[in-house]
């Protein structure tokens, strides 16, 4: 097997895509600091910590069979997906099961997971170019374990609440740790699996072709992927103003959609990226999950 192709080139530094998340970043680094200069530097040490991730990646498949993927018509694929991007933002929610989010997760299968993939198979796409191969899985499993357990560290002692809640007894590893398995599996059909095979399955693939650029596509996806959580950082965090709620989507869940990414990119598999996006939110939320059970 040959390395594959670099993500990042001269050319690359000039595109719309680059210079655009870059004028993004130096935006929220100064918004951060006008805001919390502390909690601004805290996010950079985050941001940081992600680019270190990303050399990670590329380090760990620098030999991995990835093709590239070929669409005849992006143009008409990503029109359907902002079609299903704002059927999913402006239509109401559904409320049932809403101590597991069944609402929430019929609404995400359907909108980010279904549709998107009955849509592309009529397009004639196969199932291994959306990430549905068995091909070096245990390649893939390996990668995702590493990465996810880089990242459970500050997922669970500064972006979640899991570390202080254990470590002040008001949960036990008895109760954690099944917690967090439970959650993990929730989490794969409640985030995982339809937004990773929305975002960079079918997002990210054709913008990296409308915009002749791997990185860009990864860029502008993870802008989006991040920005969106605005409302939802909004809805956690009620004290947060508006300025406070972007910077923290923006060093928060676009530098880890970029870790996604990076991922799809470099194994055009979705084995990897589901489990370290479910895994993620699970280390994030295990005292949530501990009341959902246990309560």
């Amino acid at each position: 097997m040959t390395d594959q192709n670099p993500l990042l080139t001269k050319d690359d530094l000039k595109t719309p895509a680059v210079i655009l998340f870059s004028a993004t970043y130096v935006f929220a680094v100064v918004m951060a600091f006008l805001s919390n200069p502390l909690q601004a530097l805290v996010y950079l040490g985050l941001s940081l910590g992600v680019l270190l991730l990303i050399w990670l990646i590329l380090d760990l498949t620098k030999k991995f069979p990835a093709a590239d993927i070929q669409v005849k018509r992006p143009w008409l694929e990503i029109a359907f997906a902002c079609l299903l991007f704002l059927i999913f933002e402006f239509a109401p929610d559904l409320h049932f099961g809403d101590k597991w989010a069944m609402g929430e997760i019929v609404k995400k299968e359907v909108l980010y997971f279904a549709l998107p993939l009955a849509f592309l198979k009529w397009r004639g796409n196969s199932f291994s170019s959306l990430g549905f191969s068995l091909a070096n899985w245990r390649q893939n499993l390996k990668i995702a374990g590493i990465i996810l357990a880089c990242m459970a560290i500050p997922s669970v002692f500064m972006i979640g609440d899991t570390a202080s809640l254990i470590l002040s007894g008001k949960i036990g590893l008895i109760q954690a740790i099944p917690a967090f398995l439970l959650y993990f599996i929730h989490n794969i059909a409640r985030s995982g699996l339809p937004e990773e095979f929305f975002y960079r399955v079918f997002v990210q693939t054709r913008l990296s072709q409308i915009l002749k650029s791997r990185l860009g596509g990864i860029l502008i996806t993870s802008l989006l992927f991040g920005l969106v959580h605005i409302p939802n950082v909004m809805q956690w965090y009620p004290e947060m103003t508006l300025s406070e709620a972007f910077c923290s989507a923006f060093f928060m869940q676009c530098f880890i959609g970029l870790i996604f990414g990076f991922i799809w990119e470099r194994t055009r598999n979705l084995i990897p990226g589901v489990l370290v996006h479910s895994g993620i939110n699970a280390l994030n939320n295990v005292g949530e999950a501990v009341s959902m059970i246990f309560r």
